[in-house]
């Protein structure tokens, strides 16, 4: 099985390399312009889970986040029927890719998904209320790892097979997360304004998935925003 934070901690230097091959490749005025947005990334740059509104209502009620399989399990117990029939509706054609992702990891079902994001409500896309953790909460989290996508799209091949040697290679630690963003986003943040960024990180297309396991209580959680930019799915 695959363990989340060494697998990630393991691609550092890569991703460190590949980062600075990149600036050196570049002209003299397009490797700064990297440079400000792996900063930029590094700074303004949040984890964010979108979620439906009685998601939020859970939240602060009982005062924890429920991962996928926790908030599964009450649904079966609360409607009779089995867990694997609520995350079959849920997930739908993702199911078994999902599944198949989640079990390929150490304590696999107690991955929580967000995504790297520069406010604005999210990804949007997903579901239209963003909950915005705070800068520092990986401090407190037992494992946290970035990928530069959707693991059940990037992680599988054309066949639905999941790639594990691939996917433990696209890993990035936290402390690398600029340099990831920096070395998939770097044409964009060089033929865009500054203020044009966030929609770098805030879209399917060039997202960034975040993984991470051991926060779920809102004093973990500490600050968030509930944002409700619009209400279409």
């Amino acid at each position: 099985m695959i363990d989340l934070a060494q697998a990630a901690a393991g691609n550092a230097s890569r991703i460190e390399s590949n980062f600075r091959e990149l600036i050196e490749e570049r002209s003299a005025e397009d490797g700064a312009t990297i440079v400000t947005f792996s900063e930029w990334v590094l700074e303004v740059c949040r984890v964010s889970i979108n979620v439906k509104l009685y998601v939020v209502f859970d939240l602060i009620n009982n005062g924890r986040y429920l991962n996928m399989y926790d908030a599964a399990m009450q649904y079966a117990e609360v409607l009779g029927t089995s867990r694997e029939e609520i995350l079959r509706s849920w997930l739908r054609a993702f199911f078994d890719r999902r599944i198949a992702f989640d079990r390929a990891f150490k304590d696999g079902e107690e991955l929580i998904y967000g995504a790297l994001t520069a406010g604005s409500g999210g990804l949007r896309e997903y579901d239209p209320y963003c909950l915005t953790l705070s800068k520092d909460f990986h401090a407190t989290a037992a494992a946290l790892a970035y990928l530069p996508g959707d693991s059940v799209n990037i992680c599988f091949s054309a066949h639905g097979e999941f790639d594990e040697g691939g996917t433990c290679a696209m890993l990035a630690p936290d402390s690398h997360r600029h340099m990831l963003a920096a070395c998939k986003n770097w044409r964009g943040a060089i033929t865009s304004a500054k203020a044009d960024w966030p929609a770098l990180m805030n879209q399917k297309a060039t997202y960034f998935e975040a993984l991470f396991k051991g926060v779920s209580h809102l004093q973990t959680l500490t600050e968030f925003k509930c944002c409700n930019p619009s209400m279409s799915e």
